[in-house]
């Protein structure tokens, strides 16, 4: 072990001196090049602003600005540290000198580390080192750098890289911030307008944005050997090699040696595997034409930076971010998405007088990874924006390399066990000190049985050990067609407690079937027309108002919805090149055309989507028109029809909403010839405003064929049901009783945000009449007059207990969002007034703890956005709840990265869109992903927990062969641990299987609880009176043979009497503690289903209980006498059986069946309490929750 320490050593050591010797180089040859008079400037500069920040208040970190190029990877704030190169060989030297020790605890704790190494420093320009906060906690070192520019001569701002990302200073702002190329507030027809780079600045660019491709690493072998040496874990592994080579146990050393290394070798084969695989699917180079300094030029993509003038002519595979100037195109997400659809993208409006927004441009916008299909025009014009990791590909592949810290409670909760286990065991270690001096052991012989202890009781070994666990899993999983990008969900999955569900896609097909339409104000609610005047204003909406494209292959493709209207339309579709403008076409006696003239595309926040169209008859230009379609709501906004017609139209479109169909408005305006140059100029809610309402469009969208049954298994096993969707709520609520995830006895509130100018809500009880139709009741209610509250709170209330439903809309988020952030206003601008802010704060946290409990006890979310759904996702998790999102696309992406567990759907390349990707559209893949995460907790439990009780049993077997001058002999460990050992047996326990049918469970994974101490405990004792009773039968017989003392070199007696019946007590002891610790159904098949884990463990067991009969069986290794007493052995064989079925029976019959039902209701009653502690939190409040 100390060589390799001290091959750690040098490799840092010789890795320090080779930087500074470069340091030193870079500096001499910097000399040269820069101007020490502009530098002098430069710094005389930067003092002057440091005095002047000086007298500032003091602060001791620097703020990082969010970037939108972060992704989810955020920082929140960095120290400037400065280390000292001495302070850093001396802490190499203590780390040497406390055989890791220190190295252990400044990993642990990294705030030790900057304390021992670095001193903070002002600025970043004194700095050598930053050190970094993440937004959830985690904390990073990383070093500060400058590039050299050749055009400056100067040096740039100071920056670092973190997880791929380069954060540079802005010494104006104080700040640091994520280099990106900016756009945002740019006029749009400015940006339309950019000119192509100077070749002469494209190498500085290169430095400061970096190439243009994510470059992932694979680790080399040494590189990540040398990682995984270092993980705090392992030491713990080496600090027991190094006393088992004290202790003269050389093969047992050898073999664990041997084995860790084979694991680890197995898991850099693996990992190495996996990021060569994302590499090769992140990492393509093109040959681009490439438009700089007025020229064309022949680049490789690599080569490209953010600002580039490119043209392309042919399909590829887009290698970055970028935003169309010239040119429609056809486009494939899937590598995104996993929507392998067919999207049409737009050139920027060049006379657009709006300012940029990068998150409401994505119709004009390449994304890396997309495939162009198909080229309307004979070339496309494009300006790359974001490259590498900036780019929303390589964010979301950051996200893949470094996820979210996952809930780490079943590791500390193992510790804390750990700890429990270990002070028990040093209580009995001390117990009998006494009798190893009296016996006059060697005291080197006494403080190896004291470091015996802590390796005994600390399992180094299972870490790996549950790894191999969810290797196994991830593996079954991939058999049914169920891809898994973070190993680090599979735990989680065990534990998930909410299941939201997106609803178009997701519960019911994605396919749509447009059903005709509905004339306003019809007077039948049941009246449906499916066919109509093709050259009818309705059927020219129809089939122009829509994003359908003509593929390569002659198909129709696009959004179903698009693709199902424009079919229905029966008109024709059409690109005139010349014009380059996409086209609909009715052939009959006439002509008839209708150009595309701009699109206003769809978005969440507007939800619609809008066109203007210029009409031509045989070639004449006719009428100019603005058709949209979008959410009945919506659309009725934006219509001229008088308010009392609105009220009925609303009444018409909920009838049809609420027999479950899928409804859009249609609606349009004419446009004068005289104002069209002006009119496309407008901004989209100046040109969508005083439309005329054409129909209500009737679409059937069908539940997929399991879905019932799915969500019917899922309550059955009391999991709580969500369903958050962005359709219309009544729509909603009718498909969620018919996938049984409300019933239709019970009345369901809506909570809407109508009038968007009062601050009231809107409360609609629905309740399905016999008709089979919704009986609506309605009111508003003010949250300052405190009955309005108290009904809502008490709707709440009823929700929790099971008595009505709730559904939330998305202007219900607004309405909370927008009073919360009003009170952070208030609060920043009256912060001289303590009084005032003590009430802002008062009514804010009222505020949030209401829009909470709203959440909490809501089933239904309608019309949600995607940000929406994500932060709903997030207050589910806030709560302590494990989440699950599962989704079918784009708009769900952010909520399933939210959840604990994301899971989406895709027949296409989606490895990016998702941890879980199911190439099946079933919703069966929902309870396979839980299934096996429940084996892998359950597992994993049974391995932390086994593996302590197995190391347990030897630490007595230990103390009490100390007894007798004697201890286990080198193979005998090293057999019972892997040579016929539990360690074999628990690499192999990752092969049992999941349940067939999921049932309702509980997994307690508190290794704290009383359960799991209750078991080790009963072990303990059960254990020790086995061995007790063995050895007094023993010396009760008549071939016993007393041991007097250590042979004569003073060392252990390994071939005598005790050391072979404890032997075979420990061999057969190790297979009841299996069975024990066993966790079967309904989490997973028994344990003798598994039939590796069977035939190991009766070898095992099998010979332990044959060496009591037979000296045949003895391996001359092992050390073993021969028990020439017939009566003997049959009375061991009993005790040994005995001690090992009643051990089973306790676990089985009390602990697993009494403590851990009674565990279960503590857990189900603590659920309960929270819900009811938040209403009563509620209730008790005597002030409004918003001010006027």
């Amino acid at each position: 072990m100390c060589i390799i320490y001290i091959w750690l050593i040098f490799l840092k050591l010789h890795k320090l001196i080779s930087k500074n010797n470069l340091k030193k180089r870079v500096i001499q040859n910097k000399k040269t090049q820069i101007n020490r008079t502009i530098y002098l400037y430069y710094f005389k500069l930067y003092q002057k602003m440091l005095t002047e920040q000086l007298c500032q208040p003091n602060q001791d970190y620097i703020e990082v600005v969010h970037s939108s190029v972060e992704g989810e990877l955020q920082l929140k704030k960095v120290t400037p540290l400065k280390r000292s190169n001495l302070a850093y060989v001396f802490y190499l030297i203590l780390c040497f000198l406390s055989c890791g020790i220190i190295y252990v605890v400044s990993v642990l704790w990294p705030k030790i580390f900057k304390k021992l190494v670095f001193k903070e420093v002002k600025s970043p320009y004194e700095a050598t080192h930053v050190y970094a906060i993440g937004v959830n906690g985690e904390e990073f070192y990383e070093k500060i750098e400058q590039d050299y520019f050749s055009q400056s001569k100067v040096p740039s701002q100071p920056f670092f890289i973190n997880r791929f990302m380069k954060y540079v200073y802005n010494e104006n702002q104080n700040t640091f911030q994520a280099n990106q190329y900016e756009l945002d507030g740019k006029c749009i027809s400015e940006i339309s307008q950019s000119q192509p780079l100077n070749s002469d600045d494209i190498s500085d660019m290169l430095k400061y944005y970096g190439h243009s491709f994510i470059d992932i690493i694979i680790p080399r072998y040494h590189e990540f050997l040398i990682t995984e040496l270092l993980r705090p874990i392992n030491f713990l592994l080496y600090f027991g090699l190094a006393v088992w080579i004290l202790e003269l146990r050389f093969s047992f050393f050898a073999i664990t040696l041997v084995s860790t290394i084979i694991i680890i070798n197995i898991v850099c084969f693996f990992v190495r595997r996996t990021k060569q695989q994302l590499r090769e699917a992140c990492l393509h180079d093109e040959l681009i034409s490439v438009e700089r300094s007025n020229e064309m030029q022949q680049v490789s993509s690599k080569n490209v930076v953010p600002g580039d003038i490119i043209h392309i002519n042919k399909s590829f595979r887009v290698p970055f971010d970028c935003l169309i100037l010239e040119g429609q195109l056809q486009v494939n997400e899937a590598n995104i998405t996993g929507e392998a659809i067919p999207i049409s993208k737009l050139p920027l409006s060049g006379k657009s007088s709006e300012r940029f927004q990068l998150s409401s441009q994505s119709a004009h916008i390449l994304y890396e990874g997309t495939t162009i299909i198909q080229l309307e025009d004979s070339s496309a014009k494009l300006m790359v924006i974001r490259a590498g990791f900036q780019s929303y590909k390589g964010q979301i592949v950051r996200s893949l390399l470094h996820p979210k810290p996952v809930d780490k409670m079943i590791f500390i909760q193992g510790i804390k066990f750990v700890f429990a286990i270990l002070f028990l065991a040093y209580i009995a270690y001390f117990a009998t000190l006494y009798k190893l001096i009296q016996i006059e052991m060697l005291t080197k012989d006494i403080i190896y049985r004291f470091f015996d202890v802590l390796i005994y009781c600390a399992p180094p070994g299972a870490p790996l050990l549950i790894n191999g666990v969810i290797f196994f899993s991830l593996i079954r999983l991939r058999y049914k067609k169920i891809f898994a990008s973070d190993p680090s969900k599979a735990l989680q999955a065990g534990r998930i407690k909410t299941i939201c569900f997106d609803k178009t896609g997701t519960l019911t097909e994605s396919t749509v079937n447009m059903q005709g339409y509905q004339l306003p104000l019809s007077k039948s609610k049941e009246e449906v027309i499916q066919n109509g005047d093709k050259k009818s204003i309705l059927y020219k909406l129809l089939s122009s108002c829509h994003q359908a494209v003509i593929t390569s292959e002659g198909k129709l493709g696009g959004d179903p919805i698009d693709v199902e209207i424009f079919q229905y339309s029966q008109w024709k579709l059409g690109h005139d090149n010349e014009r380059k403008q996409n086209y609909s076409e009715l052939n009959d006696s006439d002509i008839l055309k209708l150009y595309t003239l701009s699109i206003n595309e769809f978005h969440s926040e507007h939800q619609s989507m809008s066109v203007v169209v210029q009409e031509e008859l045989n070639g004449s230009p006719q009428n100019l028109y603005l058709f949209m379609k979008g959410s009945p709501e919506v659309v009725l906004q934006k219509c001229n029809e008088a308010t009392n017609e609105k009220s009925k139209l609303k009444s018409q479109f909920e009838a049809l909403a609420s027999q479950g169909y899928r409804v859009l408005g249609l609606a349009y305006k004419q446009i004068s010839s005289d104002e069209l140059e002006g009119f496309l100029n407008q901004k989209r809610e100046d040109q969508e405003k005083n439309l005329t309402l054409l129909a209500f469009a009737i679409f059937k969208n069908n539940l997929k064929s399991d879905t019932a049954h799915v969500i019917k298994q899922l309550q059955d096993t009391k999991y709580n049901i969500k369903i958050i969707s962005g359709d219309n709520p009544l729509t909603t609520l009718r498909i969620a009783e018919e996938a049984n995830i409300i019933s239709k006895e019970k009345s369901t509130i809506l909570i809407d945000w109508v009038n968007r100018s009062q601050k009231k809500l809107q409360l609609t009880r629905y309740g399905t009449n016999d008709s089979n139709s919704f009986d609506t009741q309605t009111q508003s209610i003010d949250l300052t007059i405190k009955e309005d509250y108290f009904t809502l709170v008490q709707y709440c209330e009823q929700s929790i207990n099971g008595s009505i439903n709730i559904c939330v809309s998305g202007h219900t988020h607004t309405f909370f969002e927008e009073l919360i952030r009003r009170y952070d206003e208030k609060f920043i601008s009256n912060e001289s007034d303590s009084a005032k802010n003590s009430s802002y704060q008062n009514n804010e946290s009222n505020l949030i703890n209401l829009y909470k409990t709203i959440v909490l006890s809501s089933q239904l979310f309608a019309r949600t956005s995607p940000s929406q759904k994500a932060s709903i996702v997030k207050l589910i998790k806030d709560s302590g709840e494990v989440v699950c999102m599962v989704g079918d696309g784009t708009n769900d992406s952010p909520a399933i990265r939210e959840a604990d567990v994301g899971i989406s759907f895709s027949d296409a390349d989606g490895q990016f869109s998702a941890p879980y990707i199911a190439k099946d559209s079933s919703l069966e893949c929902v309870i396979s992903i839980i299934l096996e995460g429940r084996v892998s907790l359950g597992v994993s439990l049974e391995i932390f927990i086994g593996y302590i009780q197995v190391s347990i049993l030897r630490f007595i077997g230990f103390q009490s062969l100390s007894y007798f001058y004697s201890g286990f002999g080198d193979f005998q460990m090293s057999f019972q641990a892997y040579i016929c050992g539990f360690v074999i047996v628990y690499f192999f326990q990752g092969l049992t299987k999941p349940v067939k049918n999921i049932k309702n469970c509980y997994i307690n994974d508190n290794f704290f609880s009383a359960q799991y101490l209750i078991s080790s405990i009963s072990g303990f004792i059960i254990q020790s009176l086995s061995i007790i009773v063995g050895l007094a039968t023993l010396q009760a017989s008549s071939i016993y043979i007393e041991v007097n003392g250590f042979d004569t070199d003073k060392k252990f007696v390994f071939e005598c009497q005790q050391n072979t019946i404890i032997f075979m007590f420990s061999l057969i002891h190790y297979f009841y503690i299996h069975i024990s610790n066993n966790i079967g159904y309904p989490i997973k098949q028994p344990w003798y289903k598994n039939y590796v884990v069977l035939f190991l463990m009766l070898i095992q067991f099998g010979y332990g209980c044959l060496i009591m009969f037979t000296s045949k069986l003895y391996i001359n290794p092992l050390k073993l006498v021969e028990l020439d007493d017939n009566t003997l052995r049959l009375s061991l064989f009993f005790i040994f059986n005995g001690f090992g079925i009643l051990q089973v029976l306790i676990e089985k019959v009390v602990i697993q069946t009494y403590i851990l039902r009674y565990h279960q209701k503590i857990a189900q009653k603590q659920f309960q309490q929270k819900y009811i502690k938040l209403i009563q939190q509620l209730k008790e409040q005597n002030h409004f929750i918003y001010n006027s």
